[in-house]
């Protein structure tokens, strides 16, 4: 009886908690986004032994998302790429224009 109502609980606060999720939740600060891609920039610079600067960084509220997955691109990329003059993937520069 305990452990059903446990349950239930669980599914009622869960349920709840995504429901009471807004748009701004999901958004990360200027600050919050450039933070975290520059952390990607630094450890791909590292492990390919290189330097480079955040050229394009987010000057609006950007999506917690997108964010996510342009870091995740950012450290998928082959060093070879990484050193090259075409980096910038291009889940990092919709990252602006997203509104």
């Amino acid at each position: 009886m305990l452990k059903r109502t446990f349950i239930r609980l669980t599914i009622i606060l869960l349920a709840a908690a995504t429901v009471c999720t807004t748009e701004e939740d999901t958004l990360l600060s200027p600050a919050e986004a450039n933070a975290q891609i520059l952390a990607a920039y630094a450890a791909k610079d590292i492990q390919c032994d290189q330097t480079h600067v955040l050229t394009i960084p987010v000057f609006v509220d950007a999506s917690a998302q997108s964010v996510g997955l342009c870091v995740f691109d950012l450290l998928g990329q082959s060093c070879e790429v990484w050193g090259s003059d075409e980096n910038l993937p291009l889940t990092c520069l919709a990252i602006s224009v997203a509104i």
